[in-house]
C-alpha cells in the first residue's frame, strides 16, 4: 500500500509511521506523541491529537483540526521542487510549523499558508513565502510575506492576520532552530 489511509487506529507513545508516497491521518484516529514520515501528509478535518508530522513535499492540514503542545508540522525540502504547507480555516497549533532546506533561488517556490482563523501558537519558521491570514502566538522567521486578495497579489503586507510574541505562553520551548548557545531549551515532554 503507497498511500495509507489511517482510520480509527489508536497510536501512543514512541512510533514512527512512515510511508514512501503519502500517508491520510482520518480526524476519527487517536495519535499521541507519534512522528509521522512521508512525502506529502494530510490530515483530515476534525482531527485532534498530538503529532510531529514531517515532509518533504507537502502537509494539507484540513478545517477544524487541533495539534495539541508540542506538535510539529514540518518540510524538509532540499530538492528544486516545489513545497508547500496549507493550513485551512479554524485549526489550531501548539508547536512549531517549519519549512526548510529551501535553495535561495527556489524561494518563490516554496510556502506556507495559514488561512482564516488559524491559530498557531509557537514559532513559524519559512524559507520561503508566508501568507498569514489566521494569529501566530509567538515568533516568525521568513524570507518573505505575501497576502492575495480577489483584487491582487501582495508582498511584504499582512491583510487581516496577526503575528503578537507576546500572546506565547512561557512555558512553550522554542524548538532549536538556530545555534544560539544563549537560549534556554528543555524537555518538552517525556515519552515511556
Amino acid at each position: 500500500m503507497n498511500s495509507p489511509l489511517l482510520e480509527n487506529v489508536i497510536i501512543k507513545g514512541n512510533f514512527i509511521l512512515y510511508a514512501k508516497d503519502s500517508i491520510t491521518i482520518s480526524a476519527n484516529d487517536v495519535l499521541e506523541d507519534v512522528i509521522i514520515k512521508a512525502p506529502i501528509i494530510k490530515i483530515s478535518k476534525g482531527f485532534k491529537g498530538n503529532i510531529q508530522a514531517i515532509a518533504t513535499k507537502k502537509i494539507v492540514i484540513e478545517d477544524d483540526v487541533i495539534l495539541n503542545y508540542p506538535s510539529v508540522m514540518a518540510i524538509y525540502n532540499t530538492s528544486n521542487e516545489k513545497s508547500e504547507m496549507t493550513i485551512n480555516k479554524n485549526c489550531s497549533i501548539y508547536g512549531a510549523v517549519v519549512l526548510f532546506g529551501t535553495r535561495l533561488n527556489n524561494i518563490d517556490d516554496n510556502s506556507i499558508v495559514l488561512k482564516e482563523d488559524t491559530k498557531i501558537v509557537g514559532d513559524v519558521y519559512c524559507t520561503g513565502k508566508l501568507m498569514v491570514y489566521g494569529s501566530v502566538y509567538g515568533s516568525v522567521y521568513t524570507n518573505k510575506i505575501f497576502s492575495r486578495t480577489s483584487s491582487g497579489n501582495y508582498e511584504n503586507c499582512i491583510i487581516n492576520g496577526e503575528i503578537d510574541v507576546t500572546k506565547r505562553p512561557n512555558y512553550f520551548i522554542s524548538i532549536p532552530l538556530f545555534k544560539n548557545k544563549n537560549e534556554p531549551y528543555g524537555i518538552f515532554k517525556k515519552v515511556l
